[in-house]
Order: C-alpha cells, then sequence, then structure tokens
C-alpha cells in the first residue's frame, strides 16, 4: 500500500462545479469524510474552511452544495464544520470512474486555483485515479507516492497530541444515584 498525495491545478470544468461552493469559501480543507453514500450521491465530512470576505457563519445555512449540520468552532473567518455535501446533478458518470478501493486521506484541500487529493491504495488503483484526475480534474502540477500504513482512526475521538487513547475507567454504567 502507498499513499499518494496530488497538488491540482483545476480546469474550467471543475472550478464550474466547484462555483456554488468557492462563492462562499475561499478555500476548504477535509479533516475527515465520515460517511459516503454513493447511490445516494452524499458524503457527510468534517472540514475547516474560510469563508469569503463580508459572510457571516451564522446567515450561511449552505455552501453551493454542501449543507453546514453544525458549525463545531469559529475563529475570525475560519470554521470548523460538519457538512453533507450533495453531488451535483451530471456529475454520476464521471463519479463511476473514481470507483476503486483507496482511501481518501489527510491532506485534502480545494481553493479555487488549487486542489490536493491524498489517497492510500494499491499502484493500480493509484494509477487510475491519476487518469481520471488528468482526464476529470486538471492538470497535476505535484505528486508524491509514499509507503503507507493504514491505521483507520476516528478523529473525533482523538485527543490533543501525546494524549494516546482514551481512558475509560470502571464499569459503562453510569453509579449516578439521583436517577
Amino acid at each position: 500500500m502507498r499513499k499518494m498525495v496530488l497538488d491540482i491545478t483545476p480546469n474550467e470544468t471543475t472550478r464550474a462545479s466547484l462555483g456554488p461552493i468557492l462563492e462562499v469559501l475561499s478555500s476548504y480543507e477535509i479533516l475527515e469524510q465520515l460517511k459516503y453514500d454513493r447511490e445516494r450521491g452524499t458524503c457527510v465530512d468534517l472540514i475547516s474552511c474560510r469563508l469569503r470576505e463580508g459572510l457571516s457563519i451564522e446567515d450561511t445555512g449552505w455552501f453551493g452544495h454542501m449543507e453546514v449540520l453544525a458549525v463545531l468552532r469559529s475563529e475570525g473567518d475560519s470554521h470548523t464544520c460538519l457538512v453533507k455535501y450533495y453531488e451535483p446533478p451530471g456529475s454520476e458518470d464521471v463519479g463511476d470512474e473514481f470507483e476503486m478501493d483507496l482511501v481518501y486521506t489527510t491532506p485534502s484541500l480545494v481553493s479555487v486555483d488549487r486542489m490536493v487529493i491524498s489517497a492510500i491504495g494499491v499502484d493500480r488503483d493509484l494509477a487510475r485515479l491519476m487518469e481520471g484526475v488528468r482526464r476529470h480534474v486538471g492538470k497535476v502540477t505535484n505528486m508524491s507516492l509514499t509507503r503507507a500504513a493504514y491505521q483507520r482512526r476516528d478523529i473525533l475521538m482523538i485527543g490533543p497530541p501525546g494524549a494516546g487513547a482514551p481512558k475509560w475507567s470502571g464499569s459503562t454504567r453510569s453509579n449516578n444515584s439521583h436517577a
């Protein structure tokens, strides 16, 4: 298994597809893909995003075809949000070409001028991803390949660096006497 990171200059079709999202956001990074439903064309992601100047997160329930389910943290124009993404109509055929046995991982960044896509998989599937990106997404300006050992982690359960796994004490039953 290897990890491939692609740095991409999006083509006009990709920019047009991202237009509704990038009218509201100057950029966003997918921190974790929590659920992906290929049949419905939806996914639930934890993202870090920057709003365009003059916009307020309180006034924005949607970023194009991305529904804001919850704002978890805000600092200035930078926000961490739980979102549900809906594939735009007509993108189903292109999505079929990207249906392969890959684990998409970080970094994953989207802006009007640059995209970064990272995936872990076997060489054959990574080569297919590269070809699909060249054909449908844009020009690959940089690529890195490294050996990867995939370890499934849940970003919602990970504490601060060095904290390790959560420690549980006692039983899972509540000892609350006020019940």
